[in-house]
């Protein structure tokens, strides 16, 4: 008698239903960027928020550089008896406060004219003489008296800029006559701090359009860190306040014609900050006052001079004194135009 087969082990029902694929976390990736952001979040609130001090900041148009550009090729073709007369006109506005529109706060409007002459010089040489004058100046703004003390006093403010025979600048002889060195504070008012008028805003060196070089290799600096801090404090003395920094780009961006002459328009952009603890004798607090200047300049490719200049400048300060805290906003508008014109009748050419 055999034994009876086995019988087969029950099959297990197959549900119709598949399992549920397993979920997965966040990819690794996604962790490391919210990490990044909350870490960035903790950074602003415990240095900029948690002490409580406003940090003024502006987005600006920097210059970038681009390679490929055609050479620029500038002649600095002048010769003795040479004279050019560039006008600014110049639209200021502040307002105290931070939501207000500065043009219809307190004004300031101006214009600026200035006389460059080419004289001949010792050995060959050739030498320019720039001589500024100031035409109008009204509006309710207290600097004023303060910009008119120095452009309309007894001596002409003057720069001296010396060349080569060919007329070519010299580099580093671009200066305010001796003497008169506390006068160009004035001008910076009227000009945004672009009170070189000796410059070319190009590089002692040969440029491609496209290049980009710092503001402080074509221009010796005007004050625009001071006027900053003056307008935010109405402080005549800066001893007590922080040093403040000042940087600058230029960019060449495109060969073309301007007011009828042959130029290249450089792109300009630079930052004033003055930011930090106010110490005596000043009174003690905390200052952040921001400005930027954004614009181009026409440089004439046949002399090397300055043909035309446009720019806009955003300021904004705060001046925290503990129990009182002061805003203000500034804006202003800086046209500037040259043209060819007959020496003056007095340039004896010394």
């Amino acid at each position: 008698m055999t034994d009876a087969a086995a019988s087969p082990a029950p099959r297990t029902a197959k549900s119709r239903y598949r399992e549920a694929p397993k979920q997965k976390g966040p990819p690794i990736v996604l962790w490391i960027v919210v990490g990044a952001i909350l870490v960035v979040a903790a950074i602003w609130f415990f240095v900029v928020k948690a002490d409580g001090n406003v940090r003024h900041r502006f987005p600006i148009a920097w210059p970038t550089a681009r390679a490929g550009g055609e050479a620029v090729s500038v002649r600095h073709a002048v010769k003795a008896g040479d004279a050019f007369e560039s006008t600014a006109k110049v639209r200021t506005g502040v307002v105290m406060g931070a939501d207000h529109d500065p043009m219809k706060g307190m004004s300031f409007l101006a214009t600026v004219r200035w006389t460059q002459t080419v004289a001949a010089a010792e050995g060959g040489a050739l030498r320019s003489a720039i001589v500024t004058k100031l035409d109008e100046c009204t509006g309710t703004l207290p600097i004023l008296g303060y910009v008119k003390s120095g452009l309309m006093a007894s001596r002409a403010l003057t720069f001296e800029l010396q060349r080569d025979a060919t007329g070519r600048p010299v580099p580093g002889t671009g200066r305010v006559t001796p003497g008169l060195e506390d006068q160009r504070a004035s001008l910076d008012y009227c000009l945004s701090g672009l009170s070189d008028l000796t410059t070319s805003y190009l590089p002692p060196r040969e440029v491609r359009v496209g290049d980009v070089w710092e503001l402080s290799e074509a221009a010796s600096l005007g004050g625009l860190v001071e006027m900053m801090r003056f307008l935010a404090t109405v402080n005549k003395a800066p001893e007590g306040f922080p040093k403040g920094e000042l940087q600058g780009r230029l960019g060449a961006e495109a060969l073309e014609t301007k007011a009828g002459e042959p130029c290249v328009r450089l792109k300009l952009a630079l930052q004033a900050l003055c930011e930090g603890d106010v110490v005596a004798p000043a009174r003690p607090g905390w200052i952040s006052a921001l400005a930027k200047v954004e614009g181009n300049v026409w440089v004439s490719t046949a002399t090397g001079v300055v043909w035309a200049l446009e720019t806009v400048a955003e300021g904004r300060a705060t001046y925290d004194k503990g129990q009182a805290k002061e805003e203000r906003r500034v804006r202003q508008f800086v046209e500037v135009t040259t043209k060819r014109v007959d020496p003056p009748a007095d340039d004896d050419g010394k």
